[in-house]
């Protein structure tokens, strides 16, 4: 079990390969920002969007901002999953885009959730989760038993080598004291008996290697 002292800090939401931000707004709810620069005047590079924000869907939200005259235009330059806009500002926009703030006029953030989350449990069923501490949690009761079978096989493992081992040293033992004569003739399983009956017999894992 785990001690009783052992306490779990909180768990912040993190994206692989986001390079935004997660920003907690409260207890159990955040907001992921994606990012924006200007790089002239009226240019703005968009480098990353919120979690759960697609690139099609972002697209369609700037053709709309083209269509009411706060941008003249846009250029995509993505790399693999990485989103890149080039986005130019009319005169218009860049007034509003500057009283705003860059990540409200681009709508680069969403609000995230972390008390309604569902995956499967250790029994192969759907399970709600309230946070992710819960689910780390269920998740920690299977991990344990699992070590703890871990340390048993490996434990198993070890004894059974040091086994070998000891019966090994056992062998150059009698053939050092001459109590085993290895160049005497003798059937292979004549040989074998003697060992056993001296404490130096092989299992079938020794045989096997």
């Amino acid at each position: 079990d785990a001690p009783s002292d052992l306490r779990l800090g909180k768990l912040q939401p993190w994206f692989r390969g986001f390079k935004g931000e997660v920003e907690e707004v409260s207890k159990y709810r955040y907001r992921t920002c994606g990012k924006a620069e200007f790089i002239s005047p009226r240019t703005v590079e968009v480098t990353e969007l919120p979690v759960g924000v697609w690139v099609n869907s972002y697209k369609a939200f700037l053709l709309r901002l083209q269509e009411s005259g706060q941008i003249t235009g846009f250029e995509e330059h993505h790399k693999g999953d990485q989103p890149r806009f080039t986005v130019h500002l009319s005169p218009q926009g860049r007034t509003q885009a500057a009283a705003r703030g860059l990540d409200r006029y681009f709508r680069l953030h969403k609000p995230l959730s972390t008390t309604n989350m569902f995956a499967f449990d250790s029994q192969r069923r759907i399970r709600r989760f309230l946070t992710a501490e819960d689910m780390l949690d269920a998740f920690m009761e299977v991990r344990l038993a699992l070590y703890e079978r871990r340390k048993e096989v490996l434990a198993e493992r070890s004894e059974l080598r040091v086994q070998g081992l000891d019966r090994r040293l056992r062998f150059m033992d009698l053939v050092a004291s001459g109590q085993l004569d290895l160049l005497a003739p003798a059937a292979e399983d004549e040989l074998l008996r003697q060992m056993q009956a001296l404490g130096a017999g092989i299992d079938d894992s020794e045989c096997r290697k």
